[in-house]
């Protein structure tokens, strides 16, 4: 089962409220709000909290509540000649 499938499950099951939150790889880097986030995160067990991960391994220890979603920077070419738009 991928990342991706085990958030899902793990969402499907749980109460409380979803909460996006705008921060990559919670549980790589320290310092700035992520430690903040840390601590909401264990503070509010009843809720799920979704974080972009970039850097952060799939397998990194986290709580159960903190769901890692993938991130990915994709770049599309212009090809020359064509009016920017």
């Amino acid at each position: 089962m991928d990342t991706a499938q085990a958030g899902a499950s793990a969402t499907q099951q749980r109460g409380g409220r979803h909460i996006l939150l705008l921060e990559f790889d919670l549980f790589a880097t320290v310092g700035g709000g992520q430690s903040a986030y840390r601590q909401l995160i264990t503070l509010k067990p009843d809720d799920t909290f979704y974080y972009f991960r970039q850097s952060e391994a799939a397998d990194a220890v986290r709580p159960a509540n903190a769901v890692a979603l993938g991130f990915e920077r994709v770049w599309h070419a212009r090809p020359k000649g064509l009016p920017p738009g």
